[in-house]
């Protein structure tokens, strides 16, 4: 009997049906930045953060006209980043929010694809409009160590992992940073909502004067990578994991794929 002979099973989600969210959980953990990118909204928690510099490319994917992109589960809309000139979105300095204090717990991650890249992709940043590994947060993926957090102090290798995040698949990351954040504290890097790294992370160092980036540190002008981003947050708490896999899972529309534990 061939497969169209059975019908879909009845309810959201079944086969046959259109895809629902697994969870709700992103615009619901006190955001100070929010990203889903539902609606071009940039800011979904209504504390005035918006893009000041640059240009917040934002796709709408639709699959039947463009069989070959690449798109979300549900095919919201997604940041594009490319190495075009003037590409990187800027929060620029006199939006603060961004700028978590050194006592506050924090943590951020993002859904993303990367097609190609041709450095070190900074995906997401807090700090100087000069660039550079001294600012209040960030993450890269390195080309020779795999992933590494950004901060006051430099930078902190977590691991390399990139046989877990390769190109041409969806990830899900988040890192997440303990209070106390002046000097050396506790943090964790998660990938598809399973923690995969802990240990110690560098100081921050939050500064009045900082912006905000996607896709690269704020003072570039196109992107080290080819790719797209959504989903993307910011908040000052410290999450937990069972947060963390509901993040993931939303992003990916259902149950997250699978990442070692360490």
């Amino acid at each position: 009997m061939g497969f169209s002979a059975y019908a879909p099973r009845g309810g959201a989600g079944g086969i046959g049906a259109v895809p629902t969210r697994a969870s709700t959980v992103l615009e619901s953990i006190g955001n100070i930045l929010a990203f889903p990118f539902k609606d071009d909204a940039l800011d979904k928690s209504g504390n005035g953060q918006v893009i000041g510099a640059g240009t917040a490319s934002l796709i709408t994917q639709d699959p039947a006209a463009n069989p070959d992109d690449h798109y979300t589960y549900d095919a919201q809309p997604m940041l594009r980043c490319t190495a075009t000139v003037g590409f990187v979105p800027i929060i620029t300095a006199d939006s603060q929010a961004h700028q978590v204090p050194l006592s506050e717990p924090l943590s951020f991650g993002f859904f993303y694809y990367v097609r190609s890249a041709t450095g070190t992709p900074e995906f997401m940043y807090s700090g100087p409009s000069a660039g550079g590994n001294t600012c209040n947060y960030g993450v890269q993926r390195q080309a020779s160590v795999g992933w590494r957090s950004l901060g006051g102090g430099g930078v902190t290798a977590m691991g390399d992992h990139r046989d877990i995040t390769p190109f041409g698949r969806w990830s899900h990351i988040v890192v997440v940073h303990s209070g106390s954040r002046s000097s050396s504290h506790a943090g964790a890097f998660y990938v598809n909502g399973v923690e995969v790294w802990n240990g110690n992370l560098v100081s921050s160092a939050p500064l009045s004067t900082h912006d905000f980036s996607f896709n690269d540190t704020a003072n570039a002008t196109n992107s080290d990578f080819e790719g797209f981003m959504c989903n993307a947050f910011v908040t000052d708490t410290l999450l937990d994991a069972a947060t963390i896999k509901a993040l993931s899972d939303e992003s990916f529309g259902h149950g997250s794929p699978y990442a070692p534990s360490i």
